[in-house]
């Protein structure tokens, strides 16, 4: 049979596209065709990005989100649709000629473009059958065959149980023995649960990256692409579905196999960024090392680079592992913290914050490491001071700091801890992404964690700042007797805050680094954070720009002015360069 492989399109503020190459769905391509099937890819969030009106279920951000602002701690601005039209994805499909098309459902907000995307399929051909897999379709099979459009829900790993069903659907079997699968069955709808999953994952055959448009990936001016060399994870995280999907017992590839696919990349498909998407890829310290060292020598330490964009464990470093980490290709650092509070930390079911975390920051930072780590912000029975000491750990260490805004994901304890009146109505899924601030609680409201959010890229403009001027700290109430000296000129000092705030115009135009200073004046003065945007100017050497007041939550203001012992370290931000060419991070 012809399997046709759909990325859906996606709607949202922001997308990070670094991360959006269809890794699994190259996976399962690869797997079917294995089997004597044929199989291709469509990417539908390749292609241009549209603005696209804000769905009324969002509208309530529209007061927080500012299009147009030129401060390097901004938030979002327009909605887009991220990928194909309906008619390009229309006239793919036709042409393709599938037999059957496999959907990939990964996200839960994001549900409903995946499921237009099935009703499109049908309205091309209604005998199609749509099978539907991916993080959401595998927690919640019975929603998504709720919809008409879908017939099959592949549940978790696919590699064995899709190529089983299209030889099912080939021959007109049943397919009521095929572990992870969820199906029509007479009107109401069967689950067959997995028991097991793939124990050897050098059984499987490489990605079918031929499938795939490389030139639609890039980092740097560079082909990239994601790597995969274990799956499951032991660590139980409140928060996280890996190991629902994926199991508890960590499998690892093994090495041999790894430096192949690698080799593969690097020879047939001129690969030269790797990014390493494993939950857990320096749990064993020793195959890590293994590994990295074998890069090293296959290829030097300009030959390939490598990220690690989903995050690794801080507390799975250490200097042997960091050292080997550079000499291998790695250009910047992404670490998960969590939360800088050990209690809160174990209540995620992560290990404890300890002592080393300074440690391996500030060894990351001494071999040449930009590092961004990342926290937790908007977490259920976390306060706002809790929430601003991880903030403040970090703005005192040698890193950037990355917010994680937390929304509840199908297949986690958090998620199933919630009260169903806060999830589970109608629609309510739509909310559950990071860019919607869905979650409140008596601890927090949405303005909190907006206000909390802004701080965080404050800090981090004001690290840049140290950087490019060479200090190497402020304290937080040091930073005042700075700010008076970026006070704009053409507002007077003793003007207030008001609703429609300022107009100013200059001769030059702002760019990022004056804004923020700009906007770090107003905020010392007034305690309230600003916009600055650029409005039209009819005489075309002067530059009019309109200074707007954000919602600021008073709490986290209060909260930030009660800590007086806060410091900003400044962290290494600026590229590392590996070869010809040099891959800079990008911080969200």
């Amino acid at each position: 049979m012809n399997i046709l492989l759909i990325q859906p399109p996606l709607r949202d503020f922001y997308r990070t596209g670094l991360r959006t190459q269809p890794l699994g769905l190259a996976y399962l391509a690869a797997s079917v065709r294995q089997h004597g099937h044929s199989a291709s890819i469509l990417d539908c969030q390749t292609g241009a990005q549209r603005r696209a009106p804000v769905p009324q279920a969002l509208r309530y951000l529209e007061e927080h989100y500012i299009p147009g602002d030129q401060t390097p701690f901004r938030l979002y601005g327009h909605f887009y649709s991220f990928g194909m039209s309906p008619d390009d994805m229309r006239t793919r499909i036709m042409a393709a000629r599938p037999d059957v098309v496999g959907l990939q459902c990964q996200f839960t907000p994001y549900v409903d473009d995946a499921l237009a995307v099935a009703a499109l399929i049908k309205s091309i051909d209604k005998k199609i059958p749509v099978i539907a897999g991916g993080a959401h379709a595998s927690c919640q099979p019975e929603r998504i065959l709720a919809d008409p459009n879908v017939d099959f829900v592949v549940i978790g790993e696919g590699e064995q149980s899709l190529p089983q069903l299209l030889d099912c659907l080939q021959s007109n079997a049943a397919p009521d023995k095929i572990q992870g699968l969820a199906f029509r069955n007479k009107g109401s709808i069967s689950v067959v649960p997995r028991t097991s999953f793939i124990e050897s994952l050098d059984q499987l055959p490489l990605p079918a990256r031929d499938l795939l448009d490389l030139d639609a990936y890039m980092i740097g001016g560079q082909r990239s692409t994601m790597l995969l060399t274990s799956r499951g994870c032991p660590q139980g995280c409140t928060y996280c579905s890996v190991a629902a999907l994926m199991g508890e017992k960590l499998r690892t590839r093994s090495i041999e196999s790894v430096l192949e696919e690698i080799s593969i990349c690097v020879q047939q498909h001129s690969i030269r960024v790797f990014d390493i998407e494993d939950d857990n890829f320096t749990w064993d310290k020793k195959r890590a090392l293994q590994i990295l060292e074998a890069l090293r020598d296959e290829y030097g330490e300009a030959g390939i680079s490598l990220t690690a964009m989903n995050g690794m464990s801080l507390l799975s470093l250490d200097r042997e592992l960091l050292d080997a980490m550079r000499r291998a290709g790695f250009l910047h650092l992404d670490l998960a913290l969590g939360s800088a509070a050990p209690r809160k930390n174990k209540q995620l079911g992560r290990e404890a914050h300890s002592g080393s975390t300074g440690r391996i920051l500030e060894q990351a930072s001494a071999i040449g490491f930009p590092v961004t780590t990342y926290i937790l912000l908007g977490v259920p029975g976390h306060s706002i001071e809790d929430m601003l000491a991880s903030i403040s750990y970090l703005a005192a260490q040698p890193t950037m700091i990355g917010p994680s805004i937390f929304y509840p994901s199908p297949g986690t304890r958090l998620y199933d801890e919630l009260e169903e009146n806060v999830l589970r109505q109608p629609g309510r899924e739509f909310l559950l992404r990071s860019s919607a601030f869905a979650v409140e609680t008596p601890d927090f409201c949405r303005l909190d964690i907006l206000t909390l959010l802004r701080f965080v890229r404050w800090i981090n403009f004001i690290k840049r700042l140290l950087l490019d001027h060479q200090r190497d700290s402020f304290t937080l109430f040091g930073l005042q007797d700075e700010a008076r000296q970026w006070w704009p000129e053409q507002i007077p000092r003793s003007a207030e805050s008001c609703a429609s705030g300022w107009f100013f115009t200059t001769p030059s135009p702002l760019g990022a680094p004056e804004a923020g200073r700009m906007a770090s004046a107003l905020l010392w003065a007034h305690n309230v954070f600003y916009a600055i945007k650029r409005v039209q100017n009819p005489n075309r050497d002067m530059y009019t720009y309109h200074i707007v007041p954000c919602a600021t939550s008073g709490r986290v203001i209060e909260a930030i002015c009660a800590a007086d012992e806060l410091t900003i370290t400044a962290a290494r931000v600026k590229p590392v360069g590996h070869g010809s060419k040099a891959i800079s991070h990008v911080y969200h």
